[in-house]
């Protein structure tokens, strides 16, 4: 395998994960080329809060000034069976803001600093050596899995606290507010075999089978807007990508963001799991282009620091996922939450990592 170091760093998926660290390495003068098979700007299923992500991190990454607009959410209310069981101050806040707007607001300032980004264009290259200085943040593994997620934004609805989460039926649904006066809605569902349905009428079904008609009923009411509707299934969760697994691979394949691992929507946070990955890959990179590293040394640094910041957020999320979907384990849920036993706010600070 060639050793000699690329023209550019090769950033293979222009999602959060992928734009933050081209912006990242672009303030730090290194080219860096970022590759999407999709355009600008686009709706994804997103649950677009962004809760746990230190300032440091922002800062590492150029996107304090980028996201210092962004809504600041401090509560947060749960209901199951349409019924309040919990509400809370965050132990600290969260930021609204839509794919939509970061995902653009992210890919013009990368441009601006000189990064070369490639819009539907796929990464192809049958030369091994190409794998070298190339970053994978293309997103969730394929992989079959039993969930389904749904999202679409409202222009008029009532939000009761920042962040609302509507426990049901092998389901939960997120509601917060972002830019524009608009409220993103996101659920993330156990597919039912044989269940039918096409855009917003797939959504109120699956409400439906959830128990969560007040939901469905109050969505229909909120002027939801079909343009930012989108759908995702056939995806699961997993504890992250060892190193270990990579040890007899050359070269090493560098991944990021859900590539890495896909934790749990409600107890973790997508967003922020690609933006602190990102910040992690920012001097790992730096090393490897300033020739201190060869590339099998920048990975396993990579992966060692990410294991160590993120293993026990993914431990007690994947451990918390069941409890939150299971209509019994709910009921118990539901009642350590009305009488304060839960401890609410240690447990979102171990599942969101500040």
């Amino acid at each position: 395998m060639s050793t000699q170091r690329p023209e550019a760093i090769r950033i293979i998926g222009g999602g959060v994960a992928g734009l933050a660290l081209g912006v990242g390495l672009q303030k730090r003068g290194i080219p860096t080329a970022v590759f999407d098979k999709g355009a600008y700007p686009r709706h994804r299923v997103c649950g677009e809060f962004v809760c746990g992500v230190r300032p440091e991190t922002l800062r590492i990454l150029g996107l304090d000034t980028l996201l210092e607009k962004a809504l600041r959410h401090k509560t947060t209310i749960w209901t199951m069976g349409g019924e309040e069981v919990l509400r809370a101050d965050l132990p600290f806040s969260a930021l609204g803001i839509s794919r939509y707007c970061m995902d653009q607001a992210m890919a013009e300032a990368f441009v601006q600093l000189g990064g070369a980004l490639q819009c539907q264009t796929a990464f192809e290259s049958d030369q091994p050596e190409a794998l070298t200085g190339t970053i994978w943040a293309t997103g969730r593994k394929r992989q079959r899995g039993p969930w389904l997620g749904l999202k679409l934004h409202c222009r008029d609805f009532a939000l009761r606290g920042d962040l609302e989460v509507h426990l049901g039926r092998q389901a939960y649904v997120g509601a917060s507010a972002v830019e524009s006066g608009r409220v993103n809605v996101c659920g993330l569902f156990r597919k039912i075999p044989g269940m039918r349905g096409r855009g917003l009428d797939l959504f109120y079904r699956y409400l439906e089978a959830a128990d969560l008609s007040d939901l469905r009923d109050k969505i229909a009411r909120s002027k939801p807007d079909l343009e930012s509707y989108c759908g995702v299934s056939h995806f699961s969760f997993s504890r992250g990508f060892p190193y270990k697994q990579l040890e007899n691979q050359a070269p090493a394949s560098f991944n990021l963001g859900d590539q890495w691992g896909v934790i749990p929507p409600f107890t973790g946070n997508g967003m922020s799991i690609a933006l602190e990955t990102a910040a992690l890959a920012v001097d790992p990179l730096v090393r490897y282009w300033n020739q201190d590293y060869g590339w099998d040394r920048c990975v396993a640094e990579f992966q060692r620091n990410t294991r160590r910041h993120l293993k026990t957020r993914f431990r007690v999320a994947n451990a918390i996922q069941p409890m939150l979907l299971n209509p019994r384990t709910q009921k118990w849920v539901a009642r350590f939450a009305r009488s304060g036993w839960l401890p609410f706010s240690s447990l979102f600070a171990l599942t969101h990592g500040n």
